[in-house]
């Protein structure tokens, strides 16, 4: 395989194509935030045990990368995204700036010179680490002002997300009336979003996204923002469309299995969405997913795969709940039934009655959540480590046009070194095989 991609790059260096020749015009940079390759070892087990394969199941290429900070610490968001978006590792907390307070070029910003239309597609908030790593360059991903700023004086052609995260209503007030005076179109209804016409461009739509668990439809789902972000980017020149899958961290982070295996989903039907594009573009199509880092370090059983307990809507919503009610046994008991039901709940009486004594006199809910989901959890086979990172290798996987050159990718940078290059219509820097 080896002496195949370097007679591919031979023969580029020789004959080095056009951008739209024989490289790829249109580019899907899909970034899963949280998502450890042991829970989509388990979403894709669980998958294949109900006759489905997971659209990036069979995508020809899968390695591992390096996604350690500059220090070789575990990451956070804003260092892996930054690795991913500019090719040079940092410290944790830093976005678009290397050790030195230099910054960075990062691939949308390379894309977009070469004449492509970029978009950033996110079901978090459109200043939030892994999509800000794209366009900002701060030292703090706290910054979120500076950000947003940022974002506004970018000139990429698309934004979706579920807000801008701010200091204040006064300056997010502040930041969209800037926005609409650069020429952007701010969206904030999403039946007027899904509406827009291409010539509607520069957009910034800031979407009721939610839990795919808690979702009830109309709502906006990351599959139909990527459908429709195509449909506005589309056009001969190419696009970059990087997105994210932001509320599978969050749900990691809490140990919510039902929850975060329902953002995979969410996420692999956006990815199944790029597939179908690129399955009708397919010499002109390349993409890519992978993710910033691991949260969690989920285990499981795998013989008998493990039974997700059945859950009626994510951490969030019982976390809302809890606060409102009655500080009883038999209400919190209630609360726990109206969750996973009652036969979920037997044989585990004597732990529930202890989880919520132990709430009734520390009260804190986090604690009690933490407690109540890992307990069900590791009866059926689902084991966590951590509420926080780990420092497990990102998977990379890659289909379509150019997509073999990824295979030599080693550590997360490489996907900023490789696809600047293809942007570039250059070959792939030679130190990184």
């Amino acid at each position: 395989m080896g002496r195949y991609i370097l007679l591919f790059l031979f023969l580029l260096a020789l004959f080095p194509p056009s951008l739209g020749d024989a490289l790829p015009r249109y580019v899907f940079l899909f970034i899963a935030d949280g998502l450890g390759q042991e829970e989509i070892d388990l979403y894709m087990a669980l998958a294949a045990a109900r006759g489905r394969i997971p659209a990036f199941a069979d995508f020809p290429i899968r390695v591992f990368l390096d996604n350690r900070t500059a220090q070789g610490g575990i990451p956070d968001s804003a260092s892996a995204a930054t690795s991913i978006a500019c090719g040079v590792k940092v410290s944790q907390g830093v976005l678009g700036v290397d050790g030195q307070g230099r910054l960075l070029e990062n691939v949308a910003q390379v894309a977009k010179n070469q004449g492509l239309r970029v978009g950033i597609v996110t079901n978090v908030a459109v200043n939030d680490a892994t999509p800000a790593a794209f366009y900002a360059h701060v030292p703090s991903r706290k910054s979120y002002d500076d950000i947003a700023w940022q974002l506004v004086e970018s000139g990429f052609d698309l934004f979706v997300g579920s807000g801008i995260a701010s200091s204040g209503e006064a300056s997010r007030e502040r930041i969209l009336a800037l926005a609409r005076k650069k020429g952007y179109r701010v969206i904030q209804d999403p039946a007027a979003f899904f509406s827009l016409k291409p010539a509607s461009l520069p957009v910034i739509a800031l979407l009721p996204f939610t839990f795919a668990i808690d979702r009830r439809d109309p709502a906006p789902s990351l599959a139909s923002s990527v459908r429709k972000a195509i449909e506005l980017l589309q056009d001969s020149s190419g696009f970059f469309l990087v997105v994210e899958g932001g509320r599978i961290d969050w749900c990691n982070h809490a140990n919510d299995i039902a929850s975060s295996l329902a953002e995979v989903e969410d996420f692999e039907a956006a990815v199944r969405v790029a597939l179908s594009f690129g399955k009708a573009h397919q010499d002109e199509t390349l993409i890519l997913v992978t993710a910033d880092h691991d949260t969690g370090g989920l285990m499981f059983r795998r013989n008998p795969l493990p039974r997700i307990p059945p859950q009626a809507f994510s951490y969030e919503r019982f976390l809302a709940k809890l606060r409102t009610t009655s500080k009883k046994e038999e209400a919190l008991f209630a609360l726990f039934v109206s969750t996973w039901g009652e036969e979920t709940l037997q044989g585990l009486e004597e732990e529930l009655a202890r989880a919520s004594s132990e709430f009734l006199v520390h009260g804190n809910g986090n604690t009690l959540w933490i407690r109540l989901v890992r307990l069900l959890a590791e009866r059926e086979g689902l084991f966590w480590s951590t509420t926080g990172h780990t420092a497990c290798p990102a998977p990379l996987y890659a289909w379509g046009e150019s997509s073999q050159v990824f295979q030599n990718a080693s550590s997360n940078t490489d996907i900023a070194k490789f696809l600047k290059a293809l942007f570039r219509a250059q070959v792939v820097p030679e130190e990184v095989f």
